[in-house]
């Protein structure tokens, strides 16, 4: 966790929550991994069959979850399969949050939530609006008016398991929005707190999250 009061102000890197889940889901896919995350696959290759917890879990949690579809449509009841996916996805105890899937288990609820408690200092840059709250924040420290440089790596086209075509369906958005409904709280929470953002801005987010999550 932050370790509150021992800095002045804090910044986040914010993102929805619906959005992360699926990335961080489709980032150490066992089908993916060898494009997206190489040390992970060197880990799993390594560690099969040798009774490593980590492996085992990891194994288990994609039998049940092949691809975003069943992650969505899955989370509900309490089958097995159920209980380990609510478990991941909210962050709760497991071994795999400290090797195979800790973007899961480290989120806003793990980072945010004593910030939120203890009304420190919150600067968020949105994922969203990265080039605008970029500018905008280095602008209030003082800094000079640029646009962001440099390239990011893009595997989307890469991929075996991706997002179906067309997205989501509304009912996996909703059943997701359910399942992640801690996160989403938080993560408004800190859009709220945040000192450089606008009520605008703020509006923005809050109707982002209001309308992927059709409430």
């Amino acid at each position: 966790m932050v370790p509150v009061n021992k800095h002045d102000g804090y910044i986040i890197s914010s993102r929805n929550p619906i959005d992360r889940v699926v990335s961080a889901f489709l980032y150490v896919h066992p089908s993916n991994v060898a494009i997206t995350t190489k040390h992970r696959a060197h880990f799993l290759k390594r560690n099969r069959g040798k009774e490593n917890l980590f492996v085992e879990e990891y194994d288990m949690f994609f039998e049940c979850f092949p691809d975003v579809s069943a992650l969505a449509m899955n989370l509900v009841g309490d089958s097995n399969c159920a209980k380990l996916g609510r478990n991941i996805i909210g962050g709760g105890n497991s071994t795999m949050k400290s090797e195979m899937l800790n973007h899961f288990s480290f989120g806003y609820k793990f980072y945010a939530s004593d910030l939120l408690v203890t009304g420190s200092r919150i600067f968020a840059l949105r994922q969203e609006h990265l080039v605008t709250d970029w500018i905008n924040f280095n602008l209030r420290l003082g800094g000079e008016p640029h646009e962001i440089s440099g390239t990011n790596k893009d595997f989307k086209d890469k991929l075996e398991v991706k997002i179906p075509p067309g997205g989501l369906s509304k009912e996996e958005r909703q059943c997701l929005c359910v399942a992640l409904a801690d996160e989403l709280k938080v993560y408004l929470g800190v859009i709220d707190a945040a000192d450089n953002l606008t009520k605008e801005e703020k509006k923005e987010s809050r109707r982002e999250i209001n309308d992927g999550c059709f409430i």
